[in-house]
Parts: C-alpha cells; sequence; structure tokens
C-alpha cells in the first residue's frame, strides 16, 4: 500500500491530496485569503489526521513545479522537499500544465471521458504577463497503470506564445483541440469561434492533477533527485533575459 501526498502552490489559491496506491482520498484547498507558506503545513497536518496516517507513514511526495507564480512554486517545492527528505520518501516533480491537462481525466463523467478516447488534443496554459502565455498540447492516451483510465501524453514542449499564438493553434487541429488554463479567466471572451473551451471547472490546476500524474510516473518507477529538482517559471527572469540579449 503505497500513500503519497501532492502539493499544488502555482496559482493563487492551492491544494494538497492524498492517494493510497493510485486512488485519490481526499483533496483540501488552501484556506482562502491566506499565503501558502501561512497554510500549507497546516493543511497538510489536517489532512494526514483524517485520514489517520502519520506522517512518517508517506511513501511519496508530488509537487507541481510550474509554470506559475514565483512565490508559490517556491514555497511548494521547499515544503515537497523538506518533507520527502525527513521521513525518507520519494520526491516528484509535476509539469502543472500536464496537471491541469489530467483534470479531464478526473471528473468521473463517462460522456466526457469517452470524448477523449480518440486520441483528442488538450492544449493547457497559464498567464505568463505581457500577453503571452506559457502553452504546452498534450493528446489523451490509455493510461499505462489504470485500466479504462486516460493520461495526457505532451505532444510538443512548453513555450511561450502571445494570445493570439495560443489561440491560432485550434485552426492547425481542425477542431480536435480542447482549451484550458487558468489564464482563460482573463482572456476567455477573446477566444476564435474555433476554439473549442474546456468546461470552467477544469481550468486551474489542483493537487488532484498533480497526484494524477504523480501516479503514472510512481508506477513506472520514476522519482527525482531532491537535490537537484528545479521549478519551471513561466518566463525566464529580467536578468536571464538580459543576458539572453547579450550572448
Amino acid at each position: 500500500m503505497t500513500q503519497l501526498l501532492a502539493i499544488e502552490t502555482t496559482e493563487k489559491r492551492g491544494s494538497i491530496a492524498l492517494s493510497l496506491d493510485g486512488k485519490i482520498l481526499l483533496q483540501y484547498e488552501l484556506p482562502d485569503g491566506q499565503r501558502s507558506a501561512q497554510s500549507l503545513t497546516p493543511t497538510i497536518q489536517t489532512a494526514l489526521w483524517q485520514v489517520d496516517w502519520p506522517i512518517k507513514s508517506l511513501d511519496a511526495v508530488a509537487v507541481a513545479l510550474g509554470p506559475g507564480s514565483f512565490t508559490g512554486l517556491r514555497i511548494g517545492l521547499a515544503t515537497g522537499r523538506m518533507l520527502a527528505y525527513a521521513v525518507d520518501a520519494k520526491l516528484l516533480g509535476v509539469n502543472t500544465l500536464q496537471a491541469i491537462a489530467a483534470n479531464v481525466c478526473l471528473t468521473g463523467d463517462d460522456e466526457q471521458v469517452s470524448k477523449w478516447q480518440n486520441g483528442q488534443l488538450v492544449t493547457t496554459a497559464v498567464d505568463a504577463q505581457r500577453g503571452e502565455v506559457s502553452a504546452q498540447t498534450f493528446r489523451m492516451i490509455p493510461s499505462r497503470h489504470f485500466v479504462g483510465e486516460l493520461f495526457p501524453e505532451p505532444v510538443d514542449e512548453r513555450r511561450l506564445l502571445t494570445f493570439d499564438a495560443w489561440w491560432t493553434l485550434a485552426d492547425t487541429q481542425g477542431g480536435h483541440l480542447a482549451f484550458a488554463g487558468p489564464v482563460l479567466s482573463k482572456i476567455a471572451a477573446q477566444r476564435p469561434e474555433a476554439a473549442q473551451l474546456l468546461d470552467e471547472s477544469l481550468w486551474s490546476p489542483n493537487a488532484g492533477g498533480v497526484s494524477r500524474i504523480a501516479w503514472e510516473r510512481l508506477f513506472s518507477g520514476k522519482s527525482d533527485d531532491m537535490l537537484t529538482l528545479q521549478p519551471y517559471y513561466s518566463r525566464p527572469s529580467a536578468a536571464e533575459e538580459k543576458l539572453g540579449v547579450r550572448n
């Protein structure tokens, strides 16, 4: 019996989830109006108490690596790394864009799931500021480890796109592409007619999606080095961008 804690703090309001052998037992949102640093550890403690798990019983800790909020990413990764080290658990970093795509796998809606069994695509994005998004596209394929379930397989790399360039992806896929991501709360009204949006309840990353991706990696025998694991930011820092210009 493998016990996993998932942490998602890349957006304004984070969440944590506990799962057992791939089944999510509970998911808690962090208290509204509190910074992640103030509420993350107490929420984890409450969740562990709820399912009667001693903290030392954790076998794996999964953390959303971004792209997303600079502060949130650092807090989530630092907390996950500390916990994994303290209890000798495996640490798994999860791409936030892939975790958003995993939301469609967690709806429990048979009609929604069947819609994606033909390899349809979903593109997810977060706001990268300056009129750009950090985006990636995924194809829904049968899970290698969960019978009858789906898994979002990347078909390209994370990249910075203008809002217009992201919307243009709808034209290149002949209607077989759906859009999701928290940036839609800002730009959904601008969408072209060809752009299909997933339900608004599936736009934001959550710890359930992080857990879903982490289990697929864990069952494939994969984990990360807690000393070298780094977050993915939405865009390079100002200093890095200046250095890139000089180079």
